[in-house]
């Protein structure tokens, strides 16, 4: 992820084979603005595509984490190649995005199921 002044983390993805994803995000932030608060994305280049993983919740010690979710895909996980946080307003429900605050590349680096196999021979 870009990082900027006060800013970084991680963002970690756990596929299993029944194509549920798990999304697990820690990051160190400043206090969003007065009403408003942080939201994780996933971004889909083609086609053209956003995905709210929710907002993120306040941690200990300035950090914030994304709540326990999950996600069933069919093959077009591997399609979601960029990773969002944006400040939202409260109170406010639109599916788009805001400005990001972060963004980054999600990069997939190989995993096997318990089987042994890759998982990106089920996925795609």
């Amino acid at each position: 992820m870009e990082e900027k002044k006060g800013m970084g983390g991680f963002v970690e993805v756990n596929i299993r084979e029944n194509r549920t994803v798990t999304p697990s995000i820690r990051l160190s932030l400043p206090p969003p603005e007065a009403d408003r608060y942080y939201e994780a994305w996933l971004l889909r280049e083609e086609p053209t595509g956003i995905l709210s993983l929710g907002p993120l919740l306040k941690g200990n010690h300035g950090s914030y984490y994304l709540g326990q979710t999950s996600l069933n895909f069919e093959k077009d996980f591997l399609d979601y190649k960029t990773v969002l946080i944006t400040m939202e307003p409260t109170g406010v429900i639109d599916k788009k995005p805001a400005e990001p605050l972060l963004k980054g590349t999600l990069k997939i680096v190989g995993g096997l199921n318990l089987h042994g196999q890759s998982w990106l021979q089920w996925m795609q």
